[in-house]
């Protein structure tokens, strides 16, 4: 059972908003974005379930195996960059609780979410897709990252990824 969380009316939003563009079924706007919620709600439910109190770290129990599973991806996909947010002390919920619990849709411009959610919608595997997106995320920021040399100038990197062409 799936209770209200932080964004999810961002989401309807988002979808109401396109279903309402269409000239011909746009009348039935409103019963397709809830059903098309539903579904994703129910295929992607962790991340509505995912706990919004602070965390002791990447490896700490209150940490979602979602997002550790993500650093563990960054990890094997790009160590570099993985041991460089590490040692500036940059702890995976700080950022990606923000991405997954939105669904990116905060990180981005109203056009390149729709892509995106086009992208999500279209993938059998939802969760898989949204790991995969944060990962991609990181290893394009990678560079920029990189010269990063303190915890508050990365962190302000990774909160500001308007720009990241995804």
């Amino acid at each position: 059972h799936i209770k209200y969380a932080q964004g999810m009316n961002d989401i309807i939003a988002l979808i109401f908003h396109v279903f309402s563009q269409d000239p011909d079924e746009g009348r039935h706007a409103e019963a397709d974005s809830f059903f098309v919620f539903t579904t994703l709600a129910n295929e992607v439910s962790d991340v509505f379930r995912i706990p919004l109190h602070a965390s002791n770290g990447p490896n700490a129990s209150s940490t979602p195996n979602d997002v550790k599973e993500i650093w563990a991806l960054l990890k094997k996909v790009d160590q570099k960059l993985h041991v460089h947010l590490t040692a500036l002390a940059i702890e995976p919920h700080l950022i990606l609780l923000r991405w997954y619990m939105s669904l990116f849709m905060q990180e981005f411009d109203l056009e390149r979410t729709i892509n995106l959610f086009d992208g999500l919608l279209a993938h059998p595997d939802k969760k898989t897709f949204l790991k995969c997106l944060a990962v991609a995320i990181l290893t394009i920021l990678h560079t920029e990252l990189l010269e990063k040399q303190d915890f508050a100038s990365a962190l302000q990197a990774l909160q500001d990824i308007r720009a990241v062409d995804v």
